[in-house]
């Protein structure tokens, strides 16, 4: 019998224009701005295995 454990962490970090503070124009209506204050998210996985 064969016993087995994984385990993973992934870290997803905003794009850098989601996080830019400084305005700018998509369009002549439409202006886009970042949020500085974004954090990373972090994923973890864990899983069990068994063979016989």
């Amino acid at each position: 019998m064969f016993l087995g454990f994984t385990f993973g962490r992934r870290i997803d970090r905003p794009a850098y224009k989601d996080m830019n503070p400084f305005t700018y124009p998509l369009d002549n209506y439409t202006l886009y701005g970042g949020n500085p204050f974004l954090r990373p998210t972090f994923s973890y996985h864990t899983e069990f295995s068994y063979t016989l």
